[in-house]
């Protein structure tokens, strides 16, 4: 049976997916969710040992109970020293790598800065909270990344499941329900073969629509950014996407923005790739039965 279509299409399908998993994993490039990006995380004052005064009386200072009628004859000195000893004082229990630390510098970002001290529209600023957020949409459990995974798993999956079985049920109809029976008539391991093929591509549809869902979200936490060619100066430059005061910064607002926009395309062309993989296999299957009829 030949299953030229069937390879062609699945190859197409996935190529589709890995490029845009390669696109969402790149969007980032600190893609470890233990590590905030927010620059309000960054923020926290030095955490400083708790000390705890003790009193220090003099030996010759009357006690307590001790009654003086002359103040004359009372020992001097009267008074009672508070010592504040950091060696001796009890601390409280804290880490020793928390004591007295700086915060961490907060990581830096390429975003669009209206008014700036020059022409230029992206420079130097700092992550928020809405990359956070979007790193979820993109690396978190219900994410971009895990979609795609899953999609990539299903349609290797249905191809071997069309290459290795010999029917699949394809038009529905190794099954027939007589009566008001609730159990099918016919051919078992074709009718089985079928609702697993059709389950499969159904999840690859549904994967791929995660993917592109979270792909959106991602995209709409970006921000604005101009389209290439704006000209905000009139100056004929077309600067309002040029990032050269970001040349030291791996992440860039303009890249996110451009790679989240084409895995949203990626994962549109994905599930139209779906559909040509479903015909692939059935078509495939028809020419192959022509061919020995005749």
């Amino acid at each position: 049976m030949a299953h030229t279509q069937t390879l062609i299409a699945t190859l197409s399908l996935l190529i589709s997916i890995l490029i845009a998993l390669a696109l969402n994993e790149s969007v980032y490039s600190n893609t470890d969710l233990n590590v905030p990006l927010n620059f309000a995380a960054y923020r926290g004052k030095s955490i400083v040992p708790f000390v705890q005064p003790f009193v220090v009386q003099p030996s010759d200072a009357p006690k307590p109970l001790d009654v003086v009628y002359n103040l004359s004859d009372a020992p001097k000195p009267l008074y009672v020293d508070v010592v504040y000893n950091l060696s001796d004082a009890p601390v409280a229990e804290v880490a020793p790598d928390q004591q007295k630390l700086p915060p961490p510098p907060a990581p830096m970002d390429c975003r669009l800065v209206w008014g700036g001290k020059s022409s230029k529209y992206f420079m130097r600023s700092y992550f928020n909270e809405n990359d956070d957020i979007s790193r979820e949409f993109l690396y978190g459990g219900f994410s971009a990344r895990g979609a795609a995974i899953s999609a990539i798993v299903l349609s290797i999956g249905t191809f071997v499941l069309a290459v290795t079985v010999p029917e699949l049920d394809l038009d529905m109809d190794a099954g027939k329900y007589v009566g008001k029976s609730w159990f099918h008539e016919g051919d078992t391991k074709k009718f089985v073969a079928g609702v697993f093929y059709r389950l499969m591509v159904a999840g690859i549809v549904l994967s791929l629509g995660i993917l592109g869902a979270t792909s959106v979200g991602a995209l709409f936490l970006q921000g604005f950014v101009p389209s290439a060619g704006v000209d905000y100066d009139d100056t004929d430059d077309f600067s309002s996407r040029d990032v050269s005061e970001c040349k030291d910064i791996d992440d860039s607002v303009v890249y996110r923005s451009d790679a989240l926009k084409a895995s949203v395309f990626l994962s549109g062309v994905s599930v139209i790739a779906v559909g040509f993989l479903a015909y692939a296999v059935k078509y495939d299957r028809k020419a192959s039965e022509k061919k020995l009829e005749e």
